[in-house]
């Protein structure tokens, strides 16, 4: 191999190595819960809760789904976002992002429990047109949950103001 040849391969195993990124850490679902859930005493009633819940929703721009006070549930979705690079829209194709949310707020022992999972919702079509014109538009779709810590906490920590404006008193309780 001469040493043109050997440096190409360098170069390149240097980019593949570069380009990779670590597997996120898997979570056990005990971890998963202690992300998405937040437990308050006797003090916040489930209806002050439910619509302290949907109140946020709402104050964060998210659209209400469904929201059933028996059943504790809400679901809500963002609007779509345009997230189509160059290459993409060069190419005739596009994409956009959505979240959507779903709470459950439920007695828990003395306490009440908010449960919270988040999803993103990707979309992207690409458009291919073969010689004689004829043209396909190929849609993928992918969906990803999503497990940051500090995205939860900003979300319960608004579920806390609204629960103070709404001035149902008691406090929160730990995990």
């Amino acid at each position: 191999m001469n040493f043109s040849k050997f440096l190409q391969v360098v170069i390149f195993s240097g980019f593949v190595v570069a380009c990779a990124t670590p597997p996120a850490p898997t979570l056990t679902p005990i971890q998963k819960q202690q992300i998405q859930s937040r437990t308050y005493d006797s003090g916040h009633k489930k209806e002050d809760l439910f619509n302290a819940v949907v109140t946020v929703f709402q104050d964060k721009g998210y659209i209400i789904e469904n929201a059933h006070l028996d059943t504790g549930i809400v679901t809500a979705t963002s609007e779509s976002t345009n997230t189509t690079d160059f290459w993409q829209a060069l190419g005739g194709g596009s994409s956009q992002m959505k979240t959507k949310i779903t709470a459950t707020v439920q007695k828990y022992g003395q306490g009440t429990r908010v449960r919270l999972n988040l999803l993103n919702i990707s979309n992207s079509k690409k458009k291919s047109c073969n010689g004689w014109g004829i043209c396909n538009t190929d849609t993928n779709s992918s969906d990803k949950v999503i497990y940051d810590n500090q995205v939860y906490t900003a979300i319960f920590n608004a579920i806390d103001d609204a629960l103070f404006v709404v001035g149902s008193g008691g406090t929160e309780m730990t995990n």
